[in-house]
């Protein structure tokens, strides 16, 4: 968060951190708050702690009267699928053809987003049913936004507007959930080692 509002993030990083903002309005309280600290403010106040106090009654204030409503979702046919929050559906194609997408393991497809760059690659992993991803490790940090459905994975839970992040020393096998489609947008930033049966279809 505190490298979007620094302006640091590349085009990728930048979709992912609004398309979890549009999700989440304690986020966004945050983000305000670092925008209005700024970063002159930050090194004047350096040897000054931000009172606890603050920080808590402003989020707390939010959740009970509402922080500002996330931008609306571009209409369906901008991802056949479902909606999308609003950042994301502005780097769709106006159509995504169904060979579009590409089968990860039995269950589980991906299309891969024309915003990637140097830091990292941005997908959609779409859950048609219960499945349990192989064991696996990625090199670097992965991000993964849950927009519609839900999964399980190391003791965790993770539904809409969650963000999970796995570094390269954690082994996880997300468990999607039965019963409903399970859509997320991931951020992958080197190669996906899987513990056994060889590499994913997508390395």
């Amino acid at each position: 968060m505190l490298a979007y509002a620094a302006g640091l993030l590349g085009r990728a990083g930048s979709v992912f951190v609004e398309s979890h903002l549009a999700l989440c309005p304690v986020c966004r309280v945050r983000l305000a708050l670092l925008e209005d600290l700024g970063g002159s403010l930050i090194e004047r106040e350096a040897g000054s702690v931000l009172s606890r106090v603050t920080v808590e009654s402003v989020l707390a204030a939010s959740e009970r009267d509402g922080a500002p409503a996330p931008p609306h979702a571009r209409a369906g046919h901008r991802c056949p699928i479902m909606d999308v929050p609003r950042p994301l559906a502005r780097v769709l194609p106006e159509a995504m053809a169904a060979e579009a997408w590409q089968v990860d393991v039995d269950g589980l497809l991906y299309y891969t987003l024309d915003v990637s760059d140097e830091q990292c690659s941005v997908r959609l992993l779409r859950a048609t049913k219960a499945v349990v991803e192989p064991l696996h490790v990625h090199e670097g940090i992965e991000t993964v936004l849950v927009l519609h459905g839900g999964f399980a994975a190391e003791g965790d839970r993770y539904d809409r507007g969650d963000v999970a992040v796995w570094d390269e020393s954690v082994q996880h096998s997300p468990a999607f959930d039965a019963g409903t489609l399970c859509l997320c947008m991931i951020t992958i930033p080197g190669a996906i080692r899987v513990a056994a049966d060889g590499p994913r279809p997508h390395d």
